[in-house]
This record gives C-alpha cells, structure tokens and sequence, in this order.
C-alpha cells in the first residue's frame, strides 16, 4: 500500500466522513421534527471499487457508505431516509483539469483525452452534471420513499466491465 502522509490522511477523511457526520446531525433533529426526510450522500465509484495509490480517498468514500447505511439504520423509524449515490467520471472543473492532464501527458487535445479516458465504459462518455443531479433528486423525492440504504452507481457503466483488461485488450 501507497502510505499517504497521515495529515493528508486525516484531512481527506475529515472532508469527507467527518463532515457528513457533522452536517447529519444537525439535519436529523429538524428532520425528526416535521416527521422524515431524505439525506443523500455523495460517494464515488471509488467507494466501491479500488485503484492504487488513492487509500486515502478511497477508504473515506468506502467509510461514507458506511455511515450512510448506519444512518439509514439508525434512524428510519423517525422517518428518515439515507442513500448514496456514486458517480463516476462527471463533466466539472475538476475532472476538466484531470482531463487536461492526460492530454498534456499523451499530447492529446482535451477532446481526445477525454475520448480516451472514457472509451471502455459502456456510456463511451463522461455524465453531465445535471444528470447527476437527477440522481440526487430522485433519492430526495417521494417517488424514493421505501427507498433507504441503497447505493445508486452513475458511471457510465465502469463499474461492470474490466478496464484493467480492456486497457490491454488492443
């Protein structure tokens, strides 16, 4: 295992399980007041697949799945649901610059690396923000309302095909 720097550590998991702790309980008491709503988390593929060099990230992404499933549990019967959603590659800033990187690193324009870094998903493509959102609303609506613990996967697919054999495929 790639040891991360144990500052860098604890700053990714304060980020992103610590702080959902927090934002979850002081949401719970209002929710439990008007009687349920819905907390969505935001995970990643990550939370449910692995790479190397990235324990950091990867095990607060793991972590957030867990807390969610323990807050679906812990408080359902206040009317309160919670589930996870993972996207995979979505078009943002900051998977703009990671995009960017590839390109400079292959000499690729944007487009091209982009194209390559999404060739073996299913989708062929990364998702638009608003589609992610859907995602979100979707958990949040009444239309999810036995709908609890669950993890939704938005990634185009990644997660069911072996892009570490397809890479080397060609």
């Amino acid at each position: 295992m790639t040891t991360p720097d144990v500052t860098d550590w604890q700053g990714v998991i304060n980020v992103n399980v610590t702080g959902v702790m927090q934002i979850a309980r002081a949401a719970v008491p209002a929710m439990t007041d008007r009687g349920g709503g819905a907390i969505v988390t935001i995970s990643s593929v990550a939370g449910i697949l692995s790479t190397m060099g990235l324990a950091d990230y990867i095990t607060s992404k793991h972590a957030l799945m867990g807390l969610t499933k323990t807050l679906a549990c812990d408080y359902g019967a206040q009317g309160i649901r919670a589930n996870t959603l993972c996207p995979g590659w979505v078009k943002t800033p900051m998977s703009d610059m990671e995009v960017d990187s590839v390109a400079e690193r292959k000499g690729l324009t944007p487009e091209q690396a982009r194209a390559e870094m999404t060739r073996h998903l299913p989708l062929q493509r990364m998702a638009e923000p608003e589609e992610i959102a859907a995602c979100v609303e979707f958990f949040a609506s009444d239309d999810a309302s036995f709908v609890t613990g669950a993890t939704l996967v938005a990634d185009g697919g990644g997660h069911i095909v072996d892009i570490g054999t397809l890479a080397f495929s060609e």
